[in-house]
């Protein structure tokens, strides 16, 4: 969950859809405003994911990053 939470605008990730397949998306907010209460300290942080060309988005709340987001590895070229 850590490295999901290092997650910012415009990066990419693999999501886990309702039908169980993965769907490449890019993050397009990290709004609270969709986030839930859990109690008196703490909220249940959202990613908002598009995740086709027509602009579909997809809500995930942080009890779910870790089974439902993978980040993408990237790899850096050597020197």
């Amino acid at each position: 969950t850590k490295s999901i939470s290092n997650l910012k605008l415009h990066d990419f990730a693999f999501i886990r859809r309702s039908n169980g397949q993965w769907t490449y998306a890019i993050v397009a907010n990290r709004d609270n405003r969709f986030a839930e209460k859990i109690d008196d300290e703490n909220t249940d942080e959202v990613l908002l994911f598009v995740i086709d060309e027509e602009g579909t988005t997809k809500r995930y709340w942080k009890r779910h990053w870790k089974s439902h987001i993978r980040r993408v590895r990237t790899y850096l070229e050597a020197p």
